[in-house]
């Protein structure tokens, strides 16, 4: 993590990674790791998004969280609720999603500047675009 204006900050399960990954992150880098206990309430997104939240971020970016199930994708979309709130740009982004909350007035896509096709659902009365 940087300390920064563009503080970054890294999060991804130790325990689904090999060994030597955890290890070198943990010895041989100066990048902070908290470990979290497996067995909690809130998903793995959710506290990584309440952490940058708690040390600052004006935007997120969150990477990973399209793959394999419906559910866990589903969790982290309304995941992105917790930053919206705040006030605070929050996006889950992959090779070919682009996937953000949006309320408050209207929204106006311009050819050029967007990211793919757009579908449009309702997450707790408030509009969202995938």
């Amino acid at each position: 993590m940087q300390t920064s204006d563009t503080a970054e900050l890294y999060c991804w399960r130790f325990r689904q990674c090999k060994k030597e990954i955890g290890d070198y992150y943990r010895n041989e880098t100066n990048v902070p790791i908290r470990e979290f206990n497996p067995v909690k309430d809130a998903s793995d997104t959710e506290i990584a998004i309440r952490l940058a939240m708690t040390l600052g971020a004006k935007e997120i970016l969150i990477l990973g969280a399209t793959g394999g199930r419906i559910d866990h994708l589903w969790a982290n979309v309304q995941s992105l609720a917790i930053p919206f709130k705040a006030g605070i740009d929050a996006v889950i982004m992959d090779t070919q999603n682009k996937i953000r909350l949006i309320g408050g007035g209207e929204t106006h896509l311009k050819k050029g500047e967007t990211y793919g096709p757009y579908f449009f659902s309702v997450l707790g009365g408030r509009g969202i675009w995938i």
